[in-house]
């Protein structure tokens, strides 16, 4: 993936296309940009609670895609990140994405899980 990115607090934009050509199956661009919509949706969220040196970990709990038009995941895509909520370890994020010619081809929100590692600790070496 070819990614831009611009942060801002809990919000992110950034613009992301496939590596090379794909053929005009609309299925695997949808797939292209759903999957490219998991890469760090979620850590949005952590923006307004960043410091120095902090290690985190999330899962996702639920997330959702909704495609309003037809979508080339091999041309320029810009995806607008928000999060308004992050408390008691749950983040939540939702995004919009537009082609080129600024129409809205995709939705998709994100619930998910956040801790922060607490320890720096090596897990134990196996002794096999």
């Amino acid at each position: 993936m070819d990614m831009v990115f611009a942060a801002c607090k809990s919000i992110l934009r950034y613009w992301f296309r496939a590596k090379g050509k794909l053929s005009d199956d609309q299925a695997l661009h949808r797939c292209v940009v759903a999957y490219t919509s998991d890469l760090i949706f979620l850590q949005v969220s952590m923006n307004p609670h960043r410091r120095k040196n902090l290690k985190t970990r999330s899962v996702s709990l639920d997330h959702s895609m909704h495609f309003h038009r037809p979508v080339r995941a091999d041309d320029w895509l810009l995806f607008a990140i928000y999060s308004p909520a992050a408390y008691n370890a749950r983040g939540f994020v939702f995004g919009e994405i537009f082609n080129r010619k600024g129409e809205h081809v995709a939705s998709a929100t994100q619930e998910g899980l956040l801790r922060v590692l607490s320890s720096t600790i090596p897990p134990a070496a196996s002794k096999l």
